[in-house]
C-alpha cells in the first residue's frame, strides 16, 4: 500500500520516525534498540500496540509497554516507554502527534494513571495535576483540548481538559452514561449508557453531544448489549460504519463485525471459533486490524481476507500483542 505523508501545514515538512528494522537497512541512522539499524517512518504509517515482556530485571514479572509499528512493515519497531510499564488503551489523538494510554504501574489499585505521550518529541508525561484523571477508556475529544474516560467501575465518564487541568462529568438528565466507546464526526460522542425517561429503560449503544446533555439510542439489533462484547467499537467516518466485537452464541467466542447506525447493513468477518478483540480501522477505513491470541490480524473489508499483520516474533523480547490503535 502506497504511504500517506502526514504534511504539517505550519512547519511544512513530513514528520517521520525512527524505527527498527530486522532488515537492516539505511544504517547510517541511529536507532534506540542495540543490534539494529533504523528507518524512517511517515505519521501517518504508525500503528500503536502494547506488548507483553518479560525482562530479567523484572524478576519474573510481566510488564506491558507502548510499541510504535510502520503499518507497511510491522517489523519496523520502535518501543517507548521506562524500564516498568503496565501499558494499556492506547489511543492517537485525532492529527496522530500523541498517544494517550493507561499505565496500570502507576496510580491508584483500581484507577491507574493516564501517560500521555508526545510522539514527535518522543516524550511521555504522567497527567499528574491536582485534579488528575485516572481511569480506562481514553477517548480524544475531536479537536484535541482534552479527553473523555471512565473509571475502574465503568460506572460514568467524565471529561478532562489540558488547558484548566480540571475534571467535569459528563451527565445528562434523560439517563446514565457508563462510558465512551468513540467520536461520530465532530460532534457527536458514541457511549454506553441507559435511557431512564419513558416506560422502556434500555442500557445499550447511545448517541449524545459533548456535553452529554440528551441521549440517542442507536436503534440497530445488532448493537443491543447482549450482542456486544467488551467496550471495543470504532466509528468509520470515512464509510459511515461501526466495527464492533460481537458474541457467538453458537461457537462459544468473540467474532468481528460490522454494521451500520440502522442496522440496514451488516457483515461478519471472523468466525466467532476464536476470541476476537479490539478491532480498530486501519487507513481510509479499507482495512481492519484486531487481536487474536496476543497476534495483531489484519482484515480487507472488501475481499473478507484475513492474514496476520504483527507477531511477537518481530519484535525482541516480545510475549504478545494487543490493543491495537491506528
Amino acid at each position: 500500500m502506497k504511504r500517506l505523508l502526514t504534511v504539517l501545514s505550519l512547519s511544512l515538512f513530513t514528520v517521520v520516525y525512527s524505527f527498527c528494522d530486522n532488515k537492516l537497512t539505511a544504517p547510517d541512522e541511529e536507532i534506540p534498540a542495540p543490534g539494529y539499524e533504523g528507518s524512517k517512518v511517515p505519521l501517518n504509517d504508525v500503528v500503536a500496540v502494547t506488548v507483553r515482556f518479560n525482562p530479567p530485571y523484572a524478576g519474573g514479572s510481566t510488564i506491558s509497554k507502548l510499541v510504535l509499528l510502520d503499518y507497511n512493515n510491522p517489523t519496523r519497531y520502535k518501543i517507548v516507554g521506562d524500564l516498568y510499564m503496565f501499558a494499556e488503551y492506547p489511543r492517537f489523538s485525532p492529527d496522530k502527534s500523541k498517544i494517550l494510554y493507561v499505565d496500570r504501574g502507576k496510580g491508584s489499585r483500581h484507577d491507574p494513571a493516564f501517560l500521555l505521550y508526545d510522539v514527535q518529541n518522543d516524550s511521555i508525561k504522567v497527567l499528574d495535576s491536582p485534579m488528575h484523571p485516572m481511569g480506562h477508556l481514553p477517548l480524544w475529544k475531536y479537536d484535541c483540548s482534552g479527553f473523555y474516560y471512565t473509571n475502574s467501575y465503568f460506572a460514568g465518564t467524565m471529561f478532562f481538559r489540558f488547558s484548566t487541568k480540571i475534571r467535569e462529568w459528563i451527565s445528562s438528565e434523560k439517563g446514565y452514561i457508563y462510558y465512551p466507546l468513540d467520536i461520530k464526526g465532530t460532534d457527536t460522542l458514541i457511549v454506553n449508557g441507559k435511557n431512564t425517561e419513558g416506560d422502556e429503560k434500555i442500557r445499550g449503544v447511545y448517541f449524545t453531544d459533548h456535553e452529554g446533555s440528551c441521549l440517542t439510542l442507536i436503534n440497530n439489533p445488532y448493537l443491543e448489549t447482549s450482542k456486544i462484547f467488551g467496550k471495543f467499537l470504532r466509528w468509520s467516518n470515512d464509510l459511515g460504519l461501526i466495527v464492533y466485537v460481537e458474541n457467538d452464541t453458537t461457537l462459544g467466542g468473540t467474532k468481528i463485525s460490522v454494521t451500520n447506525s440502522d442496522g440496514s447493513y451488516y457483515r461478519c468477518y471472523t468466525s466467532g471459533e476464536f476470541n476476537d478483540t479490539s478491532p480498530v480501522w486501519g487507513p481510509e477505513s479499507k482495512t481492519i486490524l484486531f487481536e487474536r491470541g496476543r497476534i495483531i490480524y489484519i482484515i480487507d473489508i472488501e475481499t473478507g481476507d484475513i492474514s496476520e499483520f504483527a507477531t511477537s516474533y518481530f519484535i525482541y523480547g516480545a510475549h504478545g500483542l494487543s490493543y491495537p490503535d491506528y
